[in-house]
This record gives structure tokens, sequence and C-alpha cells, in this order.
């Protein structure tokens, strides 16, 4: 199916992805909402803790929006025989504007290969992409969401991050979207505040605090 490029400020950035599987099944989303990562190669000019660092940025917006964690592994030995599994590799896709590429969900697939442009310019950025770089976070961010099982969404407005363009204006999953992957994954989890000291507590913090830099072992009284 052949896809529509946005021209972007003179950047032309389309993902690679099928919007159906070979088969013409359509995508289905992704059965956990803790999946592991494996960063298998570097980037030119870019060490795989880089990339995953790019990559835990982009799940965590993800997470922002529904209850989605995902986990670095550094070796697919480590993923259990029901784990889904992100195995994150480096390829030359030529120069023709694709940025990266990522297998959707299907039945009894478990480890979903993303593939990353070597031949691009990655730069990290929240604001505008300049200089004919490419940020990589709101990328990876798009290439996650269709790990999680998100198809393109149609070109227009307001823009999406699902749609197959890149986008300046677009670095975080979109309101549609988020209630999309909510009704999937649920709600995002948040850690509850400590509960407030009492005042005991607040006392012996405060003597705890004023006793000089050491070790100190408590005995119950």
């Amino acid at each position: 199916m052949a896809r529509k490029r946005k021209i972007v400020k003179g950047i032309v950035g389309v993902c690679g992805c099928p919007e159906q599987l070979g088969d013409g099944t359509p995508s289905l989303k992704l059965q956990t909402n803790r999946p592991l990562v494996f960063v298998q190669d570097a980037l030119p000019g870019h060490t795989k803790d880089t990339i995953w660092s790019w990559l835990e940025e982009s799940h965590a917006r993800w997470g922002a929006v529904c209850d989605w964690k995902a986990t670095r592994i550094k070796n697919l030995n480590e993923a259990g025989q029901t784990d889904y599994v992100q195995l994150v590799t480096v390829a030359d896709l030529g120069g023709g504007g694709v940025l990266a590429d990522q297998v959707l969900p299907y039945p009894g697939g478990r480890v979903l290969r993303m593939r990353i442009n070597s031949r691009i310019r990655w730069k990290a950025t929240d604001g505008p992409m300049q200089g004919g770089t490419i940020d990589p976070v709101r990328t990876l961010c798009h290439e996650t969401g269709h790990f999680a099982g998100h198809q393109h969404w149609p070109v227009g407005a307001p823009p999406e991050l699902m749609e197959p363009t890149i986008s300046q204006a677009v670095i975080n999953p979109q309101p549609t979207e988020a209630r999309v992957s909510a009704g999937w994954f649920g709600t995002p989890t948040t850690q509850p505040p400590p509960p407030p000291m009492a005042g005991n507590e607040l006392v012996l913090a405060a003597a705890l605090a004023a006793l000089p830099a050491g070790r100190y072992r408590i005995v119950p009284g």
C-alpha cells in the first residue's frame, strides 16, 4: 500500500511499517503491558545504551497515558516463554525517507523486531528538528505505538503521533491515541505518596538528621 508522504520544513520522514501483516490479518494489541526490550545493535555514533535511553523515554511517554512499562534485557535468553520482546536492530533502510519500522503484534509472535535506519542523522530534541537531523525519541515513540498494536492514523488535523509521517509538533501520544491505549492496557499507574509522619516520627527524623555522618544501628527499646 503506497504511503502518503508529508514534507515538514524540508524533512521527509516516513514509517516503513505496513498497514497490515503480510497475511492480511489486521494488527492486534500486544498481549501484555509489561514488555521487554532488547537492543541488539548500535548505530553509527550512538551506543546501545544511548539507543536504550531513547527507547526508555519513548516507552515512558506511552506509560504517561496508559498502564505501560518496559524493561530492558541485555540478552534474549533472559526472556521467558510468556514474555513479549521488542527486538531493536539497526539496518540500512535506504535514503528514501524511511526512518524506522516495527513488526506489528500477530498471533503467536513473541519477539517483534524494530529496525532503525542507519542512514539517518539522529539527534534527540523535543523542539524543532533542524539541519537535516531527526529526533529519535518521537520516532521510536511512534514505532513503540506499533509494537503496542496501533496501526497508522489518517493524516489530518489535529496531527497524531501515529500518522505515518514525522511531525515537528507532535512528540507524545495524542488524546485519541491515549484513550485507545488506556482502553487496552488500563489507566496510568502512579505511586501513592507516603503517609504523613506522626509527631514522634518527626522528632525521630529530626534527631537522625542531626547526627554526624557515620553508620548507626537502631536497637529496639
